[in-house]
């Protein structure tokens, strides 16, 4: 099977962000900017972390990276509840009760950590 799991560009966006973690926003610049030249765009500016995160969302579209970015940068429940929250109803084409309630977005930190049973984690107490 010919399928890339990891593409340069992505190697890229993770070394840049891993240099912007340990401080060395000149070293993790210069990757991210090779990433966007690439696709023949301009240098990145404002909040360094930001850029790394958008370019990722961007650059690896359609990949299924994302939710594991989100889950990784501790934003996967703010990301979703924000789309779980909005409720559009056209009242002419579409009934709600008088009374009922939304149902809330179902997102927790269960549901995003995904974690194993534990009846499957004390099989290995080192886990």
């Amino acid at each position: 099977v010919n399928f890339p799991v990891y593409r340069y560009a992505e190697v890229l966006l993770f070394l840049a962000e891993a240099l912007e973690e340990q401080g060395k926003s000149a070293e993790a610049i210069t990757y991210l900017n090779q990433v966007r030249a690439r696709a023949g765009l301009g240098a990145a500016s404002g909040d360094l972390g930001e850029a790394i995160f958008n370019e990722r969302r961007v650059e690896l579209a359609f990949e299924n990276k994302r939710w594991f970015d989100l889950v990784r940068t501790d934003r996967a429940i703010d990301v979703m509840t924000a789309f779980g929250n909005r409720v559009f109803a056209n009242p002419n084409d579409y009934y709600y009760p008088v009374g009922a309630e939304p149902r809330a977005n179902a997102f927790s930190n269960i549901t995003e950590l995904y974690a194993l049973p534990s009846s499957e984690s004390e099989l290995n107490p080192n886990f």
